[in-house]
C-alpha cells in the first residue's frame, strides 16, 4: 500500500475500521450463502459496445429482461475507452493497476501503454476472472468469449489462457460484414492455435446475428450439462464503423438489414420508439455550451480546455440520423437478449451491460466518449439469476467490480488481488451495503497512426481522475499536455434528477461535497486493493 494512500485512508475511516479492513477477508471470497442452488450457479454477460443508457428505452427484450432483474441506476465505468474499460472489467484493476491506459499500443512497443500488447505484458491475462473460474473454481467453470476481445489482439497472440472457447472478432468487426472470427483447434503436435475464417457480406453474415447463433447453440449445450459455465457475449454493437463500409451504402452505425429503413418500417426499427421520435437535440446536455464549465485552478482562475462544437441544424440532422441508426443497430442485440433469456435456466445469471456509454452533442462536443461526463461513463447494468430480488438498486457500483461478483458466485476464493468489490449481496437484497463512490481515471492518449478505434474527441479530452457519487461528480483535470501538471478542477451536482446533466461548474473548496469526494479521490490515486475498495464507502 503507496504511504500517501495509506494516510488517506485512515483519515477516512479511523484507525480501528481501517485495521479490521486490512485483515478482513477479500470480497468475493465464497460465502455460506453464495449459491441458491446445490450446483454453481451458470453466468452469461451480453457485453455491449458503446451502448449509452439512452437506448435502453427503445429495447423491448431488454426491458422485459429488466422487470424481473436488478437494475443499477448507477452503474459507472473506470474509464470510458473500449481496452482500458475491458482490461478493468476482465481484471477488476483500475488502469493505473492494469498499466492499459489507451486503446492501442503507443510509439514505443518495448513499453506499450494500450491494447493487447499493454494488457499482455503487464500480466492481466492470468489475473483476468475467466481464469480463476476455469482453474480456481470448486466445480471448474466452461469459459467461452464470442465476440469482440480486446483491442489489437491477433491470433498469432495464441489463445489467452483461461478460455475453453475462444471466437474472438477480430478488430474488422467493426464494420459487421466481412471481418474474421477465431476458433482454437489442436496442431499437429497437440497445442492449441487459432485459425480464423472470414464472414461475408450477406444478410446472415452480420455480426450481431452470427453471434446470436453461435451464443444459443453453445448455452442449449451447456444448460443440458451438470458442469457450470461462464459466457461472454461481446458485441461490436453499437460502435460505429472505423473504416470504409464493408457493403455500399451503409451508414456510420450499421444497423442488422431487417432494422434498416423499408418495407413496413419505413423509417427502420427503433425497437419500442418510433424512429421518427429519436431527435439527437432532445438528447440531456444537448448543445450546452462551455462557457460556464472552465475548469478552476487552485488560484482561482479558470481554463476552458472544452470549446464548442458548431450545432448548427444540419449538423443535429446528421447526429439525429446518428442515433436512429445506433437505436436500430441495438434491435438485434436486443433480440439476442430475448432468446438467452429463454434458452437459459433458473440456476443461471444473466448481466447484460456495456463497456462505455457514447456522446451524440451533448455538452457540445463532438461525438465520442472519454469524458467523466454521464453520457460517456454511465452504463446500463442490467443482472438476473437465483436469488436476485427484481427492482431498481441505487447503490454506485463499477466495472471493476464485476470480476469479484463473478467470482463470489462461483464459490472462487481470490488469489489475485482485486480493486473492486463483489456486489451479490447487493443483488440479493436492495437495501444490502454497496459502494457510494465510483472512480474514473483517463489517460490523454497520442495521435497513434493507423489506430483503427481513433475518435479525434478522444484525443481533446485532458488526462483526469474523478470522483463520482449518485449526485454529484468532482473532476481533477491535468491541463498541461506535457511532462508536467496542472491542476483544475470541475465540480456538478444534481446529476440523480431526471435529465440531470453536467450544466455548470460549481467549483468551491468551501462546498463539504466537493471537500469529500477530494478526500476520496486522495484515496484513490495509485490505490491498490482494499484501499480503492474503501473509498467507495
Amino acid at each position: 500500500m503507496r504511504p500517501s494512500s495509506r494516510a488517506a485512508l485512515w483519515g477516512l475511516l479511523g484507525t480501528a475500521a481501517v485495521a479490521a479492513l486490512l485483515v478482513s477477508p477479500v470480497p468475493g471470497a465464497p460465502t455460506a450463502s453464495a449459491g441458491a442452488s446445490s450446483e454453481p450457479p451458470s453466468i452469461v454477460m451480453i457485453h455491449m459496445d458503446d451502448v449509452s443508457t439512452d437506448l435502453v428505452r427503445t429495447m423491448p427484450e431488454l426491458r422485459r429482461l429488466a422487470a424481473r432483474s436488478a437494475r443499477f441506476r448507477n452503474a459507472f465505468v473506470a474509464d470510458s475507452l473500449c481496452c482500458t474499460s475491458r482490461a478493468s472489467t476482465f481484471t477488476g484493476q483500475y488502469p493505473h493497476n492494469t498499466g492499459v491506459r489507451t486503446n492501442y499500443t503507443g510509439p514505443d512497443p518495448s513499453h506499450p501503454v494500450g491494447g493487447y500488447a499493454a494488457f499482455e505484458k503487464y500480466g492481466n491475462l492470468a489475473r483476468s476472472f475467466n481464469v480463476a473460474l476455469h482453474g480456481q473454481a470448486p466445480v471448474r467453470y466452461d469459459t467461452a468469449i464470442m465476440g469482440k476481445y480486446v483491442n489489437a489482439f491477433g491470433p498469432r497472440r495464441g489463445v489467452p489462457p483461461g478460455w475453453t472457447t475462444f471466437e474472438a472478432v477480430l478488430a474488422d468487426g467493426y464494420q459487421q460484414y466481412g471481418y474474421r472470427m477465431t476458433k482454437a483447434v489442436r496442431d499437429a503436435r497437440g497445442r492449441r492455435v487459432l485459425t480464423t475464417r472470414r464472414y461475408g457480406t450477406r444478410p446472415q453474415d452480420y455480426g450481431t446475428t452470427v453471434q446470436e447463433r453461435r451464443a444459443l447453440r453453445y448455452v442449449r449445450t451447456h444448460e443440458r450439462r451438470t458442469r457450470p459455465y461462464y459466457l461472454q457475449i461481446s458485441t461490436y454493437a453499437a460502435h460505429a464503423r472505423t473504416s470504409a463500409p464493408a457493403r455500399p451504402g451503409d451508414p456510420q452505425f450499421v444497423p442488422a438489414p431487417r432494422d434498416l429503413p423499408g418495407g413496413t418500417k419505413p423509417a427502420g426499427n427503433c425497437g419500442r420508439v418510433a424512429c421518427g421520435s429519436l431527435d439527437a437535440g432532445l438528447l440531456p446536455g444537448y448543445g450546452d455550451r462551455s462557457a460556464d464549465n472552465a475548469a478552476v485552478r487552485d488560484d482561482g482562475t479558470r481554463v476552458a480546455w472544452r470549446g464548442d462544437k458548431a450545432l448548427t441544424p444540419a449538423v443535429r440532422a446528421t447526429l439525429t440520423k446518428r442515433l436512429r441508426n445506433r437505436a436500430q443497430m441495438v434491435q438485434a442485440v436486443d433480440r439476442m437478449i430475448g432468446k438467452v433469456r429463454r434458452s437459459v435456466g433458473p440456476n443461471t445469471y444473466v448481466v447484460i451491460t456495456s463497456d462505455n456509454g457514447y456522446r451524440l452533442g451533448q455538452l457540445s462536443m463532438p461525438n465520442g466518449k472519454a469524458t467523466p461526463y454521464d453520457a460517456d461513463v454511465r452504463v446500463p447494468l442490467i443482472v438476473s439469476g437465483p436469488g436476485v430480488r427484481p427492482g431498481t438498486r441505487d447503490q454506485v457500483v463499477s466495472n471493476v467490480d464485476l470480476a469479484s461478483t463473478f467470482e463470489q458466485i462461483a464459490g472462487v476464493a481470490p488469489r489475485v488481488r482485486r480493486d473492486g468489490r463483489s456486489f451479490l449481496d447487493v443483488l440479493r437484497d436492495p437495501a444490502a451495503v454497496g459502494g457510494r463512490v465510483a472512480f474514473f481515471e483517463h489517460r490523454q492518449p497520442a495521435s497513434v497512426p493507423g489506430d483503427p478505434d481513433k475518435e479525434s474527441s478522444t484525443r481533446l479530452v485532458p488526462s483526469y481522475v474523478a470522483a463520482r457519487s449518485a449526485d454529484a461528480l468532482l473532476v481533477k483535470l491535468d491541463l498541461d499536455p506535457g511532462p508536467g501538471v496542472e491542476v483544475g478542477w470541475e465540480f456538478y451536482r444534481g446529476l440523480s434528477r431526471p435529465g440531470g446533466y453536467e450544466a455548470t461548474n460549481t467549483y468551491t473548496t468551501a462546498d463539504p461535497t466537493v471537500r469529500w469526494l477530494q478526500q476520496r479521490i486522495a484515496a484513490f490515486e495509485g490505490c491498490s486493493g482494499v484501499v480503492c475498495r474503501t473509498a467507495t464507502l
